[in-house]
């Protein structure tokens, strides 16, 4: 439930942003989630009755359907699908610049390159951050950390628990092969996989069943925008299940392989809230599989 009412948020403010001119790169392709099983058919019912109860648009498919929404998909081995043609994808580039934007244009102060060193309390209270570019006063403190959120937490006293660590994410982009722009994105969790349309091409990755923790001893320093080695044999159960689900990509050429960090709760949900150990903090992290 808290999923779906963060993605419907999600997708009506981009739609709304975009249409005031702001370039989100958002596109209204919908989105194809497909069932290889007759379980996994009795799942996708209960998301069209939370789907109505939210006002999202969504609709049980037959494979039929699926081959007509989406002509790359194999549809032999399917029970069928649930489709979501309000759904859409954007660019995280141009959202990250257009939230920065907005935000600034309300009086919201942006510092980049500035390292939380310690987080100060008084009477169990947020009181300030001592960052390595001065201390900033404050009532509240939101830890949006991500996969360093764990390690914020342990920078105040008492120290706040985030039960959150990070395991590698592999995707590839090919390189174009007639791929419509308007293709869906399309979801097969009984295989593991997600893909979607990338500059006339595919973009596929998933979440394996076995996955590969990273940062066994910490995450290293100035790792911003750094990526993981590749690792082909691991992304092997995936590859796979895309070269099945869209057999035409057997002759597509990968142009690359991304591997990056991705974090996780225990119960893959994310964390929200005030933290019982410190009263103001908040924590806002792991949002990977929304």
């Amino acid at each position: 439930m808290l999923s779906s009412e963060m993605s419907k948020y999600s997708r009506d403010l981009y739609a709304s942003l975009e249409q005031q001119g702001h370039g989100l790169g958002w596109k209204q392709c919908g989105s194809l989630n497909v069932a290889r099983t007759k379980g996994r058919m009795t799942f996708f019912k209960r998301q069209l009755a939370w789907a109505k109860v939210l006002g999202i648009e969504s609709h049980l498919v037959t494979p039929q359907d699926i081959k007509e929404l989406c002509p790359l998909l194999r549809d032999d081995d399917l029970e069928g699908g649930i489709w979501i043609p309000g759904d859409g994808v954007v660019s995280p580039t141009d959202v990250t610049n257009v939230f920065v934007k907005l935000a600034k244009e309300k009086g919201v102060k942006i510092v980049e390159n500035c390292k939380v060193k310690k987080v100060d309390t008084e009477n169990r209270k947020v009181k300030a951050v001592e960052t390595d570019l001065g201390r900033i006063e404050c009532q509240y403190f939101v830890n949006c950390a991500g996969l360093w959120a764990r390690q914020v937490g342990k920078l105040s006293i008492p120290r706040i628990i985030v039960p959150l660590h990070s395991c590698e994410h592999f995707y590839i982009v090919t390189k174009p092969c007639q791929v419509p722009n308007m293709t869906p994105v399309v979801r097969d969790y009984d295989g593991y996989i997600y893909l979607r349309e990338w500059s006339g091409g595919i973009l596929g990755g998933g979440f394996e069943p076995v996955a590969k923790p990273a940062f066994f001893d910490g995450i290293p320093d100035k790792f911003e925008f750094q990526q993981l080695p590749d690792d082909w044999d691991h992304f092997q159960v995936l590859l796979e299940q895309i070269l099945h689900r869209i057999p035409s990509l057997n002759d597509a050429e990968i142009r690359s392989m991304l591997n990056g960090p991705e974090s996780f709760t225990p119960d893959a949900m994310p964390i929200m809230g005030e933290s019982p150990q410190v009263r103001q903090p908040r924590d806002n992290n792991s949002y990977s599989i929304l």
